[in-house]
């Protein structure tokens, strides 16, 4: 099989370079979109991914809403999610934990960690 590909959901174009840069350097490959809409369409098109890198504030449709589509697209439904995003509430967490994400992951992140925690997430997978 050749290289696992990550789906990241994020609007930032600096912080979304950043990630590409070290999903990459981390052996992925990386299908990068910048708004919820973008997002929603892939989605529903049924493609197979290792695992989603999704921030939670994006254009058109947040990324809760983006995390209950997968969690509701059979070939979706148990890829990894990580959230990574800037909201820090314990609200916000317990949330996205509840609405089936896998971890959740604050900015600024340590590239090291984010790493690490994604490792572990495609791991279990397969």
């Amino acid at each position: 099989m050749g290289a696992k590909t990550v789906l990241l959901v994020e609007d930032d174009e600096l912080i979304g370079k950043l990630l590409v840069f070290i999903l990459q350097r981390d052996g992925y490959q990386v299908e990068w979109l910048k708004d919820g809409q973008q997002a929603q369409e892939l989605v529903l098109s049924g493609r197979d991914f290792s695992a989603v890198v999704l921030d939670l504030m994006l254009p058109f449709f947040d990324g809760l809403f983006l995390l209950e589509l997968i969690r509701n697209q059979a070939a979706m439904a148990s890829v990894p999610v990580l959230i990574l995003t800037s909201k820090m509430g314990e609200d916000d967490i317990a949330l996205a934990l509840k609405k089936g994400a896998d971890d959740y992951l604050v900015k600024p992140f340590q590239p090291p960690e984010l790493s690490a925690r994604l490792r572990r997430l495609i791991g279990k997978q397969g």
